[in-house]
Protein backbone atom coordinates (compact mmCIF):
# COMPACT_ATOMS: atom_id res chain seq x y z
CA UNK A 1 0.00 0.00 0.00
CA UNK A 2 2.61 2.60 0.86
CA UNK A 3 4.53 1.77 -2.24
CA UNK A 4 1.08 2.79 -4.36
CA UNK A 5 0.50 5.30 -1.71
CA UNK A 6 4.05 6.69 -3.20
CA UNK A 7 3.00 6.63 -6.73
CA UNK A 8 -0.66 8.52 -6.66
CA UNK A 9 0.81 11.29 -4.80
CA UNK A 10 3.06 12.52 -7.49
CA UNK A 11 0.35 11.50 -10.35
CA UNK A 12 -1.82 13.71 -8.31
CA UNK A 13 0.13 16.76 -7.92
CA UNK A 14 0.60 16.58 -11.65
CA UNK A 15 -3.32 16.10 -12.11
CA UNK A 16 -3.83 19.46 -10.00
CA UNK A 17 -1.23 21.34 -11.77
CA UNK A 18 -2.35 20.61 -15.02
CA UNK A 19 -5.98 21.38 -14.03
CA UNK A 20 -4.83 24.64 -12.45
CA UNK A 21 -2.79 25.72 -15.40
CA UNK A 22 -5.67 25.40 -18.05
CA UNK A 23 -7.30 27.31 -15.50
CA UNK A 24 -5.55 30.31 -15.47
CA UNK A 25 -5.23 29.93 -19.50
CA UNK A 26 -9.11 30.41 -19.52
CA UNK A 27 -8.73 33.42 -17.68
CA UNK A 28 -6.17 35.13 -20.20
CA UNK A 29 -6.31 35.31 -24.26
CA UNK A 30 -8.86 36.60 -27.46
CA UNK A 31 -12.08 36.71 -27.41
CA UNK A 32 -14.57 37.16 -30.17
CA UNK A 33 -18.39 37.97 -29.57
CA UNK A 34 -21.65 38.64 -31.65
CA UNK A 35 -24.42 40.81 -30.49
CA UNK A 36 -27.80 41.46 -31.20
CA UNK A 37 -28.90 44.86 -29.64
CA UNK A 38 -32.32 47.02 -29.29
CA UNK A 39 -32.30 50.64 -28.27
CA UNK A 40 -34.84 53.69 -27.18
CA UNK A 41 -33.71 56.73 -27.63
CA UNK A 42 -34.28 59.97 -25.25
CA UNK A 43 -36.39 63.28 -26.39
CA UNK A 44 -35.01 65.69 -28.37
CA UNK A 45 -35.00 68.34 -30.36
CA UNK A 46 -33.43 69.63 -33.95
CA UNK A 47 -31.95 73.03 -33.68
CA UNK A 48 -30.77 75.15 -36.53
CA UNK A 49 -26.46 75.04 -36.68
CA UNK A 50 -27.31 78.93 -36.35
CA UNK A 51 -30.67 80.41 -35.27
CA UNK A 52 -29.15 83.62 -35.51
CA UNK A 53 -28.97 83.41 -39.59
CA UNK A 54 -25.68 85.13 -39.82
CA UNK A 55 -24.74 83.79 -43.52
CA UNK A 56 -26.59 85.93 -45.76
CA UNK A 57 -27.06 83.63 -48.69
CA UNK A 58 -29.03 81.15 -46.09
CA UNK A 59 -31.90 81.42 -43.76
CA UNK A 60 -32.29 79.43 -40.61
CA UNK A 61 -34.80 76.52 -40.90
CA UNK A 62 -36.46 77.10 -37.18
CA UNK A 63 -34.49 80.73 -36.30
CA UNK A 64 -34.10 80.86 -32.41
CA UNK A 65 -37.49 80.81 -30.84
CA UNK A 66 -38.85 77.55 -32.30
CA UNK A 67 -37.21 73.95 -32.52
CA UNK A 68 -38.69 70.41 -33.56
CA UNK A 69 -38.69 68.54 -29.94
CA UNK A 70 -39.63 64.61 -30.09
CA UNK A 71 -37.69 61.46 -30.05
CA UNK A 72 -35.63 58.99 -32.81
CA UNK A 73 -37.98 56.16 -31.51
CA UNK A 74 -36.49 52.60 -31.06
CA UNK A 75 -34.07 50.71 -33.27
CA UNK A 76 -32.76 47.38 -33.49
CA UNK A 77 -28.91 46.86 -34.17
CA UNK A 78 -26.38 44.24 -34.54
CA UNK A 79 -22.69 44.30 -33.45
CA UNK A 80 -19.69 42.45 -33.53
CA UNK A 81 -16.39 42.86 -31.59
CA UNK A 82 -12.84 41.48 -30.53
CA UNK A 83 -11.62 41.46 -27.29
CA UNK A 84 -8.78 40.21 -24.45
CA UNK A 85 -9.19 39.18 -21.14
CA UNK A 86 -6.56 40.02 -19.31
CA UNK A 87 -6.97 38.85 -15.66
CA UNK A 88 -9.71 37.44 -14.29
CA UNK A 89 -11.51 40.74 -13.25
CA UNK A 90 -10.82 42.47 -16.45
CA UNK A 91 -11.49 42.54 -20.51
CA UNK A 92 -11.19 44.77 -23.07
CA UNK A 93 -13.13 44.95 -26.56
CA UNK A 94 -13.83 46.72 -29.52
CA UNK A 95 -16.81 46.72 -31.03
CA UNK A 96 -18.43 47.72 -34.24
CA UNK A 97 -22.53 48.21 -33.66
CA UNK A 98 -24.80 49.00 -36.93
CA UNK A 99 -28.41 50.64 -36.34
CA UNK A 100 -30.93 51.12 -39.47
CA UNK A 101 -34.08 51.82 -37.57
CA UNK A 102 -34.46 55.17 -36.31
CA UNK A 103 -36.77 57.08 -37.08
CA UNK A 104 -37.40 60.75 -35.79
CA UNK A 105 -41.35 62.00 -35.03
CA UNK A 106 -41.71 65.55 -33.71
CA UNK A 107 -43.63 68.40 -33.51
CA UNK A 108 -42.13 72.03 -34.23
CA UNK A 109 -43.28 74.99 -32.25
CA UNK A 110 -43.83 77.87 -35.14
CA UNK A 111 -46.52 80.37 -33.97
CA UNK A 112 -49.04 78.93 -36.55
CA UNK A 113 -52.11 76.95 -36.25
CA UNK A 114 -52.50 73.55 -36.47
CA UNK A 115 -49.93 70.55 -36.13
CA UNK A 116 -46.30 70.71 -37.57
CA UNK A 117 -45.10 67.30 -37.61
CA UNK A 118 -41.53 66.46 -38.23
CA UNK A 119 -39.94 63.28 -39.62
CA UNK A 120 -37.20 61.75 -40.93
CA UNK A 121 -35.33 58.52 -40.91
CA UNK A 122 -31.56 58.06 -39.62
CA UNK A 123 -29.01 55.48 -39.18
CA UNK A 124 -25.67 55.22 -37.38
CA UNK A 125 -22.36 53.30 -37.21
CA UNK A 126 -20.21 53.10 -34.49
CA UNK A 127 -17.23 51.98 -33.09
CA UNK A 128 -16.15 51.82 -29.27
CA UNK A 129 -13.13 50.94 -27.48
CA UNK A 130 -14.59 49.11 -24.04
CA UNK A 131 -13.53 48.24 -21.00
CA UNK A 132 -14.84 45.99 -18.11
CA UNK A 133 -14.63 44.87 -14.87
CA UNK A 134 -16.10 41.82 -14.24
CA UNK A 135 -17.38 41.25 -10.87
CA UNK A 136 -17.72 37.22 -10.13
CA UNK A 137 -13.90 37.17 -8.71
CA UNK A 138 -14.35 39.62 -5.92
CA UNK A 139 -17.07 37.33 -4.36
CA UNK A 140 -15.56 34.60 -2.38
CA UNK A 141 -16.12 31.18 -4.02
CA UNK A 142 -17.66 32.82 -7.03
CA UNK A 143 -21.01 33.03 -8.77
CA UNK A 144 -21.50 29.48 -11.06
CA UNK A 145 -21.76 30.69 -14.36
CA UNK A 146 -23.17 33.91 -13.64
CA UNK A 147 -19.97 36.48 -14.30
CA UNK A 148 -21.74 39.86 -13.65
CA UNK A 149 -19.67 43.06 -14.62
CA UNK A 150 -19.84 46.68 -15.45
CA UNK A 151 -18.28 48.84 -18.70
CA UNK A 152 -17.50 51.81 -20.05
CA UNK A 153 -16.41 53.08 -23.42
CA UNK A 154 -15.93 55.74 -26.55
CA UNK A 155 -15.58 55.46 -29.80
CA UNK A 156 -16.80 57.27 -32.75
CA UNK A 157 -20.41 57.36 -34.58
CA UNK A 158 -21.29 57.88 -38.06
CA UNK A 159 -24.23 59.24 -38.30
CA UNK A 160 -26.11 59.34 -41.21
CA UNK A 161 -29.96 61.26 -41.63
CA UNK A 162 -32.21 61.10 -44.37
CA UNK A 163 -34.08 63.92 -45.78
CA UNK A 164 -36.30 66.06 -42.79
CA UNK A 165 -39.51 66.70 -43.73
CA UNK A 166 -41.44 69.30 -41.66
CA UNK A 167 -45.38 70.39 -42.26
CA UNK A 168 -47.66 72.58 -41.60
CA UNK A 169 -51.08 71.30 -42.00
CA UNK A 170 -53.35 74.71 -41.82
CA UNK A 171 -50.74 76.67 -44.31
CA UNK A 172 -50.95 73.17 -46.94
CA UNK A 173 -46.89 73.47 -46.97
CA UNK A 174 -44.00 71.17 -46.76
CA UNK A 175 -40.40 71.77 -46.26
CA UNK A 176 -38.18 69.40 -46.74
CA UNK A 177 -34.62 69.92 -45.14
CA UNK A 178 -31.50 67.91 -47.27
CA UNK A 179 -29.89 64.64 -45.50
CA UNK A 180 -26.27 64.43 -44.36
CA UNK A 181 -23.69 62.61 -42.59
CA UNK A 182 -21.67 63.58 -39.19
CA UNK A 183 -18.73 61.46 -37.46
CA UNK A 184 -19.57 62.33 -33.49
CA UNK A 185 -17.95 61.40 -30.47
CA UNK A 186 -19.81 58.19 -28.78
CA UNK A 187 -19.55 57.15 -25.78
CA UNK A 188 -21.48 54.23 -23.52
CA UNK A 189 -22.08 52.47 -19.99
CA UNK A 190 -23.43 49.29 -19.09
CA UNK A 191 -24.06 46.82 -16.52
CA UNK A 192 -24.69 43.06 -17.26
CA UNK A 193 -23.87 39.68 -16.77
CA UNK A 194 -22.50 36.17 -18.63
CA UNK A 195 -23.92 33.25 -18.60
CA UNK A 196 -21.20 30.20 -19.20
CA UNK A 197 -22.50 28.03 -21.57
CA UNK A 198 -19.25 25.92 -22.34
CA UNK A 199 -15.10 26.32 -21.46
CA UNK A 200 -15.33 28.87 -24.56
CA UNK A 201 -19.08 29.86 -25.26
CA UNK A 202 -20.42 32.65 -22.55
CA UNK A 203 -24.20 33.88 -23.45
CA UNK A 204 -23.62 37.70 -22.60
CA UNK A 205 -26.93 40.07 -21.67
CA UNK A 206 -27.06 43.31 -20.54
CA UNK A 207 -28.26 46.98 -20.28
CA UNK A 208 -26.04 49.92 -21.44
CA UNK A 209 -26.77 53.55 -21.68
CA UNK A 210 -25.58 55.18 -24.96
CA UNK A 211 -24.59 59.26 -26.48
CA UNK A 212 -24.17 58.31 -29.91
CA UNK A 213 -23.86 62.52 -30.39
CA UNK A 214 -25.29 64.65 -33.03
CA UNK A 215 -27.43 63.72 -36.09
CA UNK A 216 -26.99 66.92 -38.95
CA UNK A 217 -28.89 67.79 -41.99
CA UNK A 218 -27.15 69.44 -44.75
CA UNK A 219 -27.15 73.02 -45.68
CA UNK A 220 -28.24 73.76 -48.84
CA UNK A 221 -31.34 73.70 -51.73
CA UNK A 222 -34.65 72.65 -49.28
CA UNK A 223 -37.41 72.27 -51.52
CA UNK A 224 -41.10 74.16 -50.45
CA UNK A 225 -44.03 72.68 -51.22
CA UNK A 226 -47.12 75.24 -50.13
CA UNK A 227 -50.70 74.47 -52.02
CA UNK A 228 -48.89 73.24 -55.38
CA UNK A 229 -46.28 75.63 -55.99
CA UNK A 230 -42.46 74.57 -55.37
CA UNK A 231 -39.74 76.81 -54.49
CA UNK A 232 -36.70 76.49 -53.38
CA UNK A 233 -35.31 77.77 -50.21
CA UNK A 234 -31.26 78.33 -49.16
CA UNK A 235 -31.53 76.87 -46.03
CA UNK A 236 -28.69 76.39 -42.79
CA UNK A 237 -28.41 73.21 -41.36
CA UNK A 238 -29.91 71.75 -38.20
CA UNK A 239 -28.49 69.18 -35.51
CA UNK A 240 -30.13 67.04 -33.27
CA UNK A 241 -28.45 64.54 -30.56
CA UNK A 242 -29.00 61.01 -30.40
CA UNK A 243 -28.88 59.43 -26.85
CA UNK A 244 -30.51 55.93 -26.04
CA UNK A 245 -31.42 53.73 -23.42
CA UNK A 246 -30.61 49.81 -24.58
CA UNK A 247 -30.06 45.74 -24.60
CA UNK A 248 -28.10 43.46 -26.13
CA UNK A 249 -27.98 39.75 -25.61
CA UNK A 250 -24.74 37.97 -28.08
CA UNK A 251 -22.14 35.18 -27.48
CA UNK A 252 -18.64 35.62 -26.45
CA UNK A 253 -16.45 32.72 -27.78
CA UNK A 254 -13.11 32.42 -26.03
CA UNK A 255 -9.97 30.86 -27.98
Amino acid sequence: MLPRMGVIGPVAAVLVSGAAATAAAADRGVYLRADLTYDWSRSTEYNDWNCGGTDPTRVPLYGCDARAAGDFGGSPGVGVGIGYRFSPLLRADATLTYRRGWTFSGQANFPVAGDQPVAGDATTLTGMLNGYVDLAPLVPGGLGRFQPYVGAGVGLSYNRTDEVDLAFSALDQHVIAPGGWHSSLAWQVSAGTGIVLTEALTLDIAYRYTDLGRLQTEAGEAPRLRAGALRMLAIDGTEARLRAHGIQAGLRYAF
